[in-house]
């Protein structure tokens, strides 16, 4: 059985949202928008890692 590692799921999303926003946006606003998109995808990591810490630390 194939396993799918947390990393590689991780590559395709990035790679995917990539290709998405620049077929969907205009030419003139795909840096503002891939900065946008990279800057959720970096705070959603961080949410997830505060509510990893505090799961282990409480015990919930």
């Amino acid at each position: 059985m194939i396993e799918n590692h947390p990393k590689d799921l991780i590559v395709a999303f990035l790679v995917m949202g990539h290709s998405f926003v620049w077929k969907v946006s205009p030419v003139r606003f795909h840096g503002i928008i891939q900065s946008g998109r990279l800057l959720v995808t970096e705070v959603g990591n961080k949410l997830l890692e505060i509510v990893s810490y505090l799961k282990d630390r409480l015990g919930l």
